[in-house]
């Protein structure tokens, strides 16, 4: 009895040993290879996660940083323009090649970028303590298509005072040279006569970048001065898409749509 006793407990012995073997195996083939498989496809997952929130996060961060620059460049022209108590004046071409006035080019749906330079001219008046002449400033924003670029200047001139409401005829602003120093003549507009007694023409400000990376530039004075609205619009570029903004800037004073009297801008 006690023999068969001995027996049976060292065959559970036995197997219990086994029973701990097979448990202590390690992984097979087949399941390395599905543990590794499902780490890849956890792993791809995750990474696509990954890379297409960064992209929306670039894409966001561009667009935004693109408008801001917009913005800020909408925001220095408003500053200049917002209170004039001259003229105002828009036109093609820049510099000596001023040409025709525009008064309206805001794009139209399918329509194409501009062709061609633009040039848009800020001109305030302070009167002189002698009461028959004035000082004119003139800020003068223009745009290069082939830069892309908006510049910035400013010239000076001391000049006949312009009327006031007692109804006087209006004179208009004299020519200016590229050269520094008094200048003697200039042509008049259709509604000047006469000499102007222009003198000290200088620039103030010499030509300078305002803002890179405008592909278009386009203005509508139309409203000047009936509402003493002007409004801009501005196409920039966010990677390979271009983006259009239109902006409105209420003047603070009664101003005339007025070509200066010389179209030799810098």
């Amino acid at each position: 009895m006690k023999i068969r006793k001995i027996k049976n407990t060292a065959e559970k012995l036995k197997n219990g040993g086994r029973a701990r073997q097979t448990d202590n195996r390690g992984l097979t083939l087949i399941e390395l290879v599905i543990t590794v498989a499902i780490i890849a496809i956890f792993s791809g997952v995750v990474m696509t996660f990954i890379m297409t929130g960064s992209s929306t996060y670039r894409s966001t961060s561009s667009n935004a940083k693109v408008q801001m620059e917009t913005q800020e460049l909408v925001d220095r022209m408003e500053d200049l323009i917002i209170d004039t108590n001259r003229s105002l004046y828009y036109a093609n071409g820049t510099g000596e090649n001023t040409g025709s006035e525009i008064k309206n080019d805001i794009k139209q749906s399918g329509d194409g970028n501009s062709d061609g330079n633009k040039t848009f001219i800020v001109c305030n008046e302070y009167k002189n303590n002698d009461g028959n002449t004035s000082k004119y400033i003139c800020d003068v924003i223009d745009w290069d298509k082939e830069d892309a670029t908006v510049y910035y200047s400013q010239r000076e001139y001391t000049a006949t005072s312009s009327s006031d409401d007692s109804g006087k005829n209006e004179t208009e602003a004299a020519a200016f040279s590229e050269d520094e120093g008094d200048v003697s003549a200039f042509s008049p507009d259709e509604e000047d006569s006469g000499e102007q007694n222009v003198r000290n023409a200088r620039t103030k400000v010499k030509r300078s970048v305002l803002a890179t990376g405008i592909l278009d530039f386009r203005a509508d004075v139309t409203k000047v001065e009936s509402d003493n609205i002007v409004r801009f619009q501005l196409s920039t570029e966010n990677g390979k898409k271009e983006i259009e903004t239109l902006h409105s800037v209420s003047l603070r004073n009664k101003v005339k749509v007025k070509k200066p009297a010389d179209s030799g801008w810098r």
